[in-house]
């Protein structure tokens, strides 16, 4: 599939407004309009890398006007859009760099293109949550152990891991990111992927060895440097 086509389906999912989609349909071209017509799907290796960066791109403008595609970030989303492509998934990534440099931004469109490529290459809408970790402690807190059967463990990004609090419960001090690490790991699920400001060593200090064990095997860590974008 070319990188044109995979845009134009990508302009037909993300239409918000269904009794639109037909004029929608007409306006694209031959390739993408037989591909909807005859219900094709795709293997994610077979996407178009250019096309999944191009929508990337064009997603991350819509969600941030001022964003600039830089050195810094550039190969971060070629990778993410490598991600995007594996199918398995061999692991999750681990989103790490100093404060302001654009990572939750980066997600919020990763899990955006998540949800239409499912949708393009099973004929399933995607869905991938982002879970910053302080309302992972919040659900925990209101609902303890019972909000891991009823929260889904797969297709996560945890945002902002390490940022959460150590919370009492029924006398026992518990992380409740870490059983959601935890669990996660259990489960096999490989769709867990998370964003930090903490470097290694303060990772190291955050979590006990069990879990920080667990987090080597189930990310790979991407870094993204650069100055506070906030300012």
């Amino acid at each position: 599939m070319n990188a044109t086509t995979l845009i134009d389906l990508f302009r037909f999912h993300s239409e918000p407004y269904p009794h639109q989609t037909a004029e929608l349909e007409r306006s694209l071209s031959p390739e993408a309009q037989k591909i909807l017509s005859d219900r094709i799907t795709f293997k994610r290796p077979d996407i178009s890398p250019e096309g999944l960066t191009s929508v990337y791109l064009s997603y991350l403008k819509a969600d941030e006007p001022r964003f600039q595609l830089d050195k810094h970030n550039k190969p971060v989303i070629n990778k993410l859009v490598d991600y995007l492509r594996q199918d398995p998934l061999k692991k999750g990534f681990m989103l790490s760099g100093p404060v302001g440099t654009g990572k939750t931004l980066l997600i919020r469109s990763y899990v955006k293109l998540h949800r239409v490529l499912s949708l393009i290459t099973t004929h399933y809408e995607g869905h991938m949550k982002i879970y910053p970790s302080y309302e992972i402690v919040d659900k925990f807190f209101a609902q303890g152990y019972d909000m891991f059967t009823q929260v889904n463990l797969r297709d996560v990004i945890i945002d902002d891991l390490g940022a959460e609090a150590t919370i009492s419960h029924f006398g026992n001090n518990v992380n409740p990111v870490s059983e959601f690490i935890l669990r996660s790991y259990d489960k096999k699920w490989r769709e867990l992927h998370c964003t930090t400001n903490l470097g290694p060593d303060s990772l190291k200090n955050k979590y006990d060895a069990r879990v920080y064990s667990r987090m080597k095997e189930l990310f790979e860590v991407v870094i993204l440097n650069g100055d506070d974008r906030r300012k």
